[in-house]
């Protein structure tokens, strides 16, 4: 189990209007938008393959060269993003302890005005 006593990362991403105060001792979950959605054609992968209705897993990455606290998500198996730094250093060891954490598409960021600018995409991240 997660010992939630010991996390103390904001469990929201920036656009959320939350208590200054809270963290991850308060609840159980996590909504964070995705990094990387802009590299190694993760655009198409997200536009075909990010829905609701996708399959959702948090693949570890202890060799990743940039972070080695890296969490990719994948959709349908095809990647499509990382969980941002600061929920990776979080998660990380909890995943690697052996422990099982739910990942669900929440929403598709796309902007209608200018539907050639990049997709973001975000999750839901849960015990």
């Amino acid at each position: 189990m997660i010992d939630f006593n010991e996390l103390t990362t904001p469990g929201t991403f920036p656009n959320d209007k939350i208590d200054e105060g809270a963290n991850l001792k308060e609840f159980h979950e996590w909504k964070c938008r995705l990094a990387g959605v802009t590299f190694e054609g993760r655009q198409k992968t997200i536009k075909k393959f990010a829905f609701p209705k996708s399959k959702y897993e948090l693949v570890r990455q202890p060799d990743n060269q940039y972070d080695e606290n890296a969490i990719m998500v994948t959709a349908a198996g095809h990647d499509i993003g990382y969980l941002p730094k600061y929920l990776a250093a979080e998660l990380a060891p909890i995943i690697d302890a052996g422990q099982k954490l739910n990942v669900q598409f929440r929403r598709l960021l796309v902007n209608e005005k200018k539907p050639d600018l990049p997709a973001g995409i975000i999750v839901r991240v849960w015990e």
